[in-house]
Parts: structure tokens; C-alpha cells; sequence
């Protein structure tokens, strides 16, 4: 179960930031987040601490309940 949230969570990230018009190479400028981790975490390589998820999300003006929910939609419709 964990692999599969931590795939959702990465595969949602990398949806946001592409919607949002970003490079991970911005993102990681501007969140002072290395580029490589981002992409680990995107690709669901690597689970994240969730200051982290946090920081993230407000970069993106995303709201965490908003985002659990397309983590959630997106594993239900992949089942």
C-alpha cells in the first residue's frame, strides 16, 4: 500500500507542476528542494516527509485536501 500512495502522490505532483508550467529545475529554485529529489519523489522513487509535500503544495497554490483527493480519484480509477 505504501509503494502504490507513494507512485499516486509522485504521479499527481508531476501532473500539477506540468499543469502549472514549470520545470522541475524551476520548482526546485524556487523551493530550494534539489532537482533530483523532486524528480525521485514525481517518478515515486522516494517518499516524502510531509513538510516537504507542504512546502510543495504551497509553491503550487494547491490545497492538501484538494490534492489527497486527486491522489485519492486517481487510485481508484487506476484499480
Amino acid at each position: 500500500m505504501k509503494e502504490e500512495l507513494v507512485k499516486y502522490i509522485g504521479l499527481e505532483l508531476a501532473d500539477v507542476r506540468k499543469t502549472k508550467g514549470y520545470l522541475i529545475i524551476d520548482v526546485a529554485e524556487k523551493t530550494k528542494i534539489n532537482k533530483d529529489t523532486i524528480s525521485k519523489y514525481e517518478n515515486g522513487n522516494s517518499s516524502m516527509k510531509i513538510f516537504i509535500l507542504a512546502k510543495l503544495l504551497d509553491f503550487y497554490n494547491i490545497n492538501i485536501v484538494y490534492f489527497f483527493t486527486k491522489v485519492y480519484d486517481r487510485m481508484q480509477n487506476n484499480q
